[in-house]
């Protein structure tokens, strides 16, 4: 019987079309990279403007003593505005990271024997790009979910009063009839509505418990600030090395290896 030969080589996926657009997205990150450091240097020092905790924690304290006697203790103003935008600055970074990472990876060599350095230097960037990364994403949940979630259970303990409104409807027909010609019969129906406020909670509030909300803003003043500092030397680290080793994330083997993104090294 005839026995079907196999073929030397697979046929080639359509893969060099991801790879280019891979490029050029990694190109972009790298002669955009710059400015969006320099974005986020400058937004550090519009943020975050104390001088030292103690200064952040003195407004704090005298923020919440005024929300407290309003019977409020809404988010510091300065918290308001930099939290939202350290996370879009982060996020925007975990996601040129991912972009590098994909880049990276559809440039792994054929496996083969030998002359595996270039190889090496893909897989040590991309430990570094993953470390970084996770780190990132870890800090956007410190100063998002985990702060939210804390600031609410501390504020549940301050002792704020608290006010439940109830609303109790009544509603009364009649029906009325009548013997004598020329008056109608009827029918009569007539509503009320009632509403009572009732307040709880005690007249003053737990200092103790005070001093608790306003570490917990002071602790996430000072976790915002160093977020967006480390997100700014991670960055500034991945860009230097993808930038210097570039050929050989690209072309490990040289640019006449083949490429493939099996990376099993």
């Amino acid at each position: 019987p005839k026995q079907s030969s196999v073929p030397s080589k697979m046929p080639s996926a359509s893969m060099k079309t991801f790879r280019d657009k891979a490029q050029e997205n990694v190109e972009a990150i790298i002669e955009n990279g710059p400015a969006l450091v320099t974005d986020m240097e400058t937004s550090l020092s519009t943020l975050f403007t104390f001088s030292s905790l103690k200064d952040a924690e003195t407004e704090f304290e005298q923020f919440l003593k005024a929300g407290s006697e309003q019977n409020a203790v809404p988010v510091p103003p300065v918290l308001a505005t930099a939290l939202p935008s350290v996370r879009e600055y982060i996020s925007t970074v975990v996601a040129n990271i991912q972009a590098i990472e994909k880049y990276i990876s559809l440039n792994f060599p054929a496996i083969e024997d030998g002359n595996n350095f270039g190889v090496s230097v893909q897989l040590a960037i991309l430990k570094m790009l993953k470390e970084s990364r996770e780190s990132l994403v870890s800090e956007i949940k410190t100063i998002g979910v985990t702060y939210y979630d804390t600031r609410a259970n501390a504020v549940d303990k301050v002792g704020l009063k608290k006010k439940s409104v109830s609303t109790t409807s009544t509603t009364s027909e009649n029906d009325t009839s009548s013997s004598i010609e020329g008056e109608k019969s009827g029918h009569k129906s007539s509503s009320s509505s009632s509403t009572e406020e009732k307040e709880s909670g005690s007249s003053v509030v737990d200092s103790y418990r005070m001093y608790h909300l306003l570490a917990v803003d002071v602790q996430a003043y000072f976790e915002a600030k160093s977020a967006m500092s480390d997100a700014i030397d991670k960055y500034c680290s991945i860009l230097d090395n993808v930038e210097k080793n570039y050929e050989k994330l690209s072309a490990p083997k040289g640019t006449s290896g083949g490429t493939s993104h099996m990376g099993m090294f």
